[in-house]
């Protein structure tokens, strides 16, 4: 008798270079769900969503690093580089295979010729604002073509036009008895419902990770068109899964809080159930053999504390905040430096406009827009701490990252933050600019330079306890429902235990 199989969607990591977020998420998640699964008695199949149809992929395609230069045999490289393009099937794909890195790379030398901030903001504003790549895109969006770099949408194809490069169709076996399909990524961009029906009037069930809620509880800090989709994708679920998984005590309390009002306004019942996770700290895509860059060493050269913010700019992750504090410490004679480490996100023009015309830039002022594992696991090591001050979060990788590394962290105090790090970290109010320059002068007194790597690890979750904790939840009987108490106190309990 086969064993049943979870599927787990993993659409946008297949398709994006993106290295960091969600996507480091489904990348761990599917290089350990393998062997976690086997104990459960259960397969484990990636799946991407194309031409309408869930379609099983390649796990090595999931797990590569696509921005890395593999040191491969030229004759390795070029039927790699073949494979990829007989498999594309989409102007999309052909873009992302071929001109993207020759895009990246004349941009970086333009930026470089022309050192000037008006020029470095329109070469790297975001896709969805005025700049290079809207430019560039705006014949294809008259044309009703995707955007290259933009939110992805995957639009679904005719079925009839696919050409190899996928396995089957989920829709091929009319009995997924005992089969899950996972949703893992990030699909709320994706139109999967109907086929995601199919599966259900096949046999199979449906589990959904959630990673936060911020869209609907921060609104203003996202762009419109994601606020959308995703109050359409949240509705959507509870006609399809009644199994949700949050990576935090804090996220699932609002999901619970968040369906419960669904459920009042579309009168659905209320039998799901929601199970806290925590996510692993290892950066996965290190490469020893790859050499950190000058620029980023040059960042950490010298011996003054060097504070790093770590991910994307965008309102609440709270950068405005960040310099205006640092500005103070810098007006009071501090030397400390700060490294921005993250891509241009949405709604922030300001922001790196004021990174880009600042007096400090190169000199205690840093912006890395596209660090890799390598990179980051060497700013990591050099870091006297790590600055955190998001308005909202599901989690917080950086966090945690830190820890395992033993750099000192300096954080927001938000619910999430208080539930990972609270005893392990510094906490500051995000009422007031000063509080944090307050906390970096105390930083200062407590820790002199020279101090500065000095390291005192704290344990915390490996991706393969962390993939033990979500699949030990999915994979067993269906529970009857729970509260999101008594699920928040058995992982508490179970991540001291780790944790110690």
């Amino acid at each position: 008798m086969p064993r049943p199989i979870l599927f787990i969607e993993c659409t946008h990591t297949y398709h994006s270079d993106v290295q960091s977020g969600i996507q480091r998420v489904v990348r761990n998640i599917m290089r350990n769900a393998g062997e976690v699964a086997d104990r459960h008695g259960f397969d484990v199949v990636p799946v991407v969503f194309e031409g309408g149809q869930f379609r099983q992929a390649e796990l090595t395609q999931v797990l590569h690093d696509k921005l890395a230069n593999p040191a491969a045999p030229a004759s390795t490289a070029r039927q790699t580089r073949l494979a990829r393009l007989r498999s594309a099937r989409s102007l999309r794909e052909l873009a992302i295979f071929i001109v993207r890195p020759l895009y990246r790379r004349g941009r970086e030398a333009v930026a470089a010729i022309l050192p000037f901030p008006a020029v470095r903001r329109f070469l790297f504003a975001h896709p969805m604002h005025f700049g290079l790549s809207w430019c560039l895109m705006q014949p294809l969006r008259l044309m009703g073509k995707t955007p290259i770099g933009a939110e992805p949408v995957f639009v679904p194809a005719d079925p009839a036009t696919l050409k190899d490069g996928f396995g089957a169709s989920l829709d091929s076996n009319p009995d997924q008895s005992g089969n899950i399909l996972l949703l893992l990524d990030s699909s709320w961009h994706l139109h999967i419902w109907t086929a995601v029906k199919r599966f259900l009037a096949s046999g199979g069930t449906t589990q959904t990770v959630i990673y936060d809620l911020i869209p609907i509880t921060h609104p203003l800090t996202v762009v419109r068109s994601l606020r959308e989709v995703y109050a359409i994708w949240m509705t959507q679920h509870l006609g399809v899964s009644r199994r949700f998984m949050a990576i935090s005590r804090s996220t699932a309390a609002e999901l619970d809080e968040h369906l419960a009002g669904i459920a009042a306004t579309e009168q659905h019942p209320k039998p799901w159930s929601i199970t806290p996770f925590y996510l692993g700290s290892e950066l996965d895509l290190v490469d020893a053999s790859r050499e950190v860059r000058a620029s980023i060493t040059a960042m950490f050269a010298g011996s003054d504390h060097v504070f790093i913010m770590v991910g994307s700019i965008e309102p609440r992750k709270n950068h405005r905040f960040v310099l205006d504090a640092f500005d103070r410490v810098w007006q009071q004679g501090g030397t400390a430096r700060l490294v921005i480490i993250g891509r241009h996100g949405w709604k922030t023009d300001d922001v790196v406009t004021r990174i880009d015309s600042h007096p400090q830039l190169g000199k205690r002022l840093f912006l890395a827009r596209d660090m890799s594992d390598s990179d980051l696991e060497y700013a990591y090591a050099h870091a006297s701490a790590l600055v955190i001050a998001s308005e909202a979060e599901g989690f917080g990788l950086p966090v945690v990252e830190a820890f395992q590394r033993g750099v000192a962290v300096l954080c927001s105090d938000i619910p999430v933050f208080r539930e990972i790090a609270d005893g392990r970290a510094v906490f500051f109010g995000l009422a007031s600019a000063q509080l944090l320059a307050d906390a970096i002068t105390e930083f200062y007194t407590q820790r002199p330079p020279s101090s500065r790597l000095q390291r005192h690890p704290q344990p915390w979750l490996t991706w393969r306890e962390s993939t033990e904790q979500l699949l030990d939840s999915v994979l067993s009987p269906t529970p009857p429902p729970v509260t999101v108490r008594r699920a928040a106190t058995e992982l508490s309990a179970k991540a001291t235990q780790i944790c110690r």
